[in-house]
């Protein structure tokens, strides 16, 4: 998670909002792994707005996984 995390400071300084969203959906996918779905449903929330704000394809599944966890 460590690294994710890292990389999401690193895309943030550089302002690259595409490889932010990545980061938001795979940390999403590590916390609901762990069980945390409060914190998945955080990461993917952040992702698909994200996604839908920069017009970019919705990766599949992610608006699911949104409504699933409670977003």
């Amino acid at each position: 998670m460590k690294q994710f995390q890292r990389s999401l400071e690193i895309c943030e300084e550089l302002g690259n909002h595409v490889e932010m969203a990545a980061c938001y959906l795979n940390m999403g996918l590590v916390y609901e792994k762990l069980a945390n779905r409060a914190r998945a449903l955080e990461m993917y929330s952040r992702s698909l707005t994200l996604h839908r704000e920069l017009g970019l394809p919705v990766p599949d599944g992610l608006p699911d996984k949104v409504r699933e966890l409670g977003g």
